[in-house]
C-alpha cells in the first residue's frame, strides 16, 4: 500500500473568532517560480507601455466587480472591520490601479537633455526607462491587500514580473490576489518565512519589502550578498504634535482615529502624540471620552469601530507593551487590557503621565495603544518628534497654518501632514516611505515608479563624420585647448582661452583617420 505525501499547507484563521477558514498549500519549489517570472517578464516589457495600463485599468474593473466578496475575505481573515476592508484596502487598491493605469506614460516619457556646449558638438542625449526585470514583493500583514496589489501595479505598468510573497498570517488574501492578475505576470509563492529566504536566494532582480525592522534586517543582509537592490518600507513611531491654537475638538477626533484604526496596527498610525501643556487637560479629556465610547466587536458589524488585532504574537506583545508602561509610571487613562471573549480583542487604550525615555515613547508598538506627553512649547514638541530611531509620518495640528508649515519643515520624516493624520498611503499620486529605520526608497508616486526601472542614458554623436578631440593620437595642440577650456567657459581671462583654443584648433583633427 502507497503512503499518500501530504502538501504542507498554511492554515487560514478568522483572529476575531477563531474559527478555521481554510487552508492554503505552501509553494514547494521558489526556483521554478521565479523562473517562470523571468521567462514572461521579456515579452511582457516589450508591450508598449500603453497596453500596460490598459491591463491594469482591468485589473481596476475586476476589483470593482469582485468587491464585496474581497472584502469579506479580508475581514475574515485580518479581524478588522468591514468598513476598512472597504475604506483602506479596496478603495486605495482600486484607486492606485486607476491612477498608475492612467498617468504611468507621462511619468516614464523619455526625457531630453540639454548637454550646453557639447550640443554644439553634435552631442544629444536622452534618458529613457526600462524595467529592472523581475522583482519579488514581500508582503505584510496588517494591510494585506491594499499594499501588495500596488506594488505589484506599479511593477506590472513599469514592465516588470512579480513574484508576490504574501504574509502566512492571510493566505486567503494571498490568493485574492492572485485571481486578480491572473493572466499577467504576477507568480505568488505562499508560505512561512523560510519561502521568503528562499526567494531572496533565488536573486531576483529587485526586493519590495514591508514589515518590521527584525525581518528587514535579514532580507536586506540576505540581498546583499547577491547584490540584489531593496525597497524597504518598514516601521514608524510616529509623532502628532497638537498646538494650543489647535481645534481641539477636530484633534482629538484624528487621534482617535489615527491611532486606533486597524486596531492601532499600521506603520503609520499615531503612536506618540505631543500636547501643548495650556490645552494638554481639556484636549486629553476629549480624547479619553472619544476612545471611551468606540464600540468594539464582531467586525462584521457595521455600528462596530474596533474589530479584531490580527495575530495572536502581536497581541502578547501589546498586553506587555501595557504592562511594562505601567510599572515605568504611565497611567492608563482608558482601555488597557484585552477583552473576556474569543478571538484576539484589545481595548483601545489611552496612557497619560509617560515620560520621553519610557519604552513605551520609543520603540515600535503595533497595536491600540495612544500614549500622550503635554510639550512646554514648539521647541519641545520638535525636539521630542525627531527623538526616535524612526521617521515614516508626522503630523501638525494649528489653525496657523504658517507656524505649521514651519515646524513640518523641521520634522525628519517621509510624510508629514497639516490638519490631518495617517491616511496618506491612500493617496497614489504622492511618494510613500519614510528616512532612518523606517526604511528607505519609495512607493507609489513617480519616485515609486521609478523603483521598477533602470534610468538609461542614450547619447548620439549626430556628426557622425567628425572625429572626437580628446580621442588618439594626443598632441601638444590638444592639451594646450583643453588647457585653455576652463578658462573660456568658466573663469577670468575668457578671451585670451578663447584666443589659445583657436590658436590650437585644426579642423583637420576631426576627420576620421584612414588606415
Amino acid at each position: 500500500m502507497t503512503q499518500r505525501v501530504m502538501t504542507p499547507v498554511l492554515e487560514a484563521l478568522n483572529p476575531a473568532t477563531g474559527e478555521k477558514l481554510g487552508e492554503v498549500p505552501i509553494c514547494e519549489d521558489v526556483a521554478a517560480v521565479l523562473g517562470a517570472a523571468r521567462a514572461a517578464q521579456p515579452a511582457w516589457e516589450a508591450r508598449p507601455i500603453r497596453e500596460r495600463m490598459r491591463a491594469l485599468l482591468s485589473v481596476r474593473d475586476r476589483l470593482v466587480a469582485r468587491q464585496d466578496e474581497i472584502a469579506r475575505v479580508l475581514t475574515r481573515s485580518t479581524g478588522k472591520p468591514l468598513l476598512e476592508a472597504y475604506g483602506s484596502e479596496v478603495f486605495p487598491a482600486a484607486q492606485l490601479l486607476h491612477t498608475f493605469g492612467t498617468r504611468a506614460d507621462g511619468w516614464l516619457t523619455r526625457s531630453p537633455r540639454d548637454l550646453s556646449i557639447m550640443n554644439w558638438a553634435g552631442r544629444r542625449s536622452h534618458v529613457e526607462y526600462r524595467a529592472v526585470g523581475t522583482v519579488a514583493v514581500i508582503s505584510p500583514w496588517n494591510y494585506p491587500f491594499s499594499i501588495p496589489v500596488g506594488d505589484i501595479a506599479i511593477g506590472l505598468v513599469a514592465g516588470c514580473a512579480i513574484v508576490l510573497k504574501p504574509s502566512e498570517a492571510v493566505p486567503l488574501v494571498g490568493e485574492e490576489i492572485r485571481k486578480l492578475f491572473e493572466g499577467l505576470p504576477v507568480f505568488v509563492a505562499q508560505g512561512p518565512g523560510a519561502t521568503g529566504a528562499a526567494i531572496v536566494a533565488a536573486r531576483p532582480d529587485k526586493i519590495v519589502f514591508t514589515g518590521g525592522g527584525v525581518a528587514a534586517r535579514k532580507v536586506m543582509e540576505a540581498a546583499s550578498r547577491l547584490l540584489v537592490p531593496v525597497v524597504m518600507e518598514l516601521g514608524g513611531k510616529d509623532p502628532m504634535i497638537v498646538r494650543a491654537d489647535a481645534d481641539l475638538d477636530l484633534a482629538a477626533d484624528a487621534a482617535v482615529w489615527g491611532c486606533f484604526t486597524n486596531s492601532g496596527q499600521v506603520c503609520a498610525s499615531v503612536k506618540r502624540l505631543f500636547v501643548a501643556r495650556d490645552v494638554a487637560a481639556p484636549f486629553v479629556e476629549r480624547v479619553v471620552a472619544r476612545t471611551k465610547a468606540l464600540r468594539q466587536g464582531d467586525p462584521f458589524d457595521p455600528d462596530i469601530d474596533i474589530g479584531s488585532m490580527t495575530v495572536p504574537m502581536q497581541l502578547a506583545r501589546v498586553e506587555e507593551q501595557v504592562k511594562r508602561a505601567v510599572s515605568d509610571g504611565a497611567r492608563v487613562l482608558a482601555g488597557g487590557r484585552r477583552l473576556d471573549r474569543p478571538g484576539l480583542f484589545f481595548q483601545p487604550t489611552v496612557l497619560g503621565d509617560v515620560k520621553p525615555d519610557h519604552a513605551i515613547m520609543r520603540e515600535e508598538c503595533f497595536g491600540p495603544i495612544l500614549p500622550i506627553l503635554p510639550v512646554a512649547d514648539d521647541e519641545e514638541a520638535v525636539r521630542l518628534a525627531n527623538d526616535s530611531a524612526f521617521g515614516l509620518c508626522a503630523s501638525v495640528w494649528s489653525k496657523d497654518l504658517g507656524r505649521a508649515r514651519e515646524l513640518a519643515r523641521r520634522i525628519h520624516a517621509g510624510t508629514i501632514t497639516i490638519n490631518d493624520t495617517t491616511y496618506t498611503h491612500a493617496l497614489p499620486e504622492t511618494p510613500w516611505g519614510g528616512v532612518k529605520e523606517s526604511g528607505f526608497g519609495r512607493t507609489h508616486g513617480p519616485e515609486g515608479l521609478l523603483e521598477f526601472v533602470h534610468p538609461v542614458h542614450v547619447n548620439e554623436n549626430r556628426a557622425h563624420h567628425r572625429r572626437s578631440l580628446w580621442w588618439f593620437p594626443y598632441s601638444a595642440r590638444a592639451l594646450a585647448i583643453f588647457r585653455a577650456a576652463p578658462r573660456a567657459l568658466f573663469g577670468p581671462g575668457r578671451w585670451q582661452a578663447l584666443k589659445e583654443i583657436w590658436a590650437n584648433f585644426r579642423f583637420g583633427d576631426l576627420k576620421p583617420r584612414r588606415s
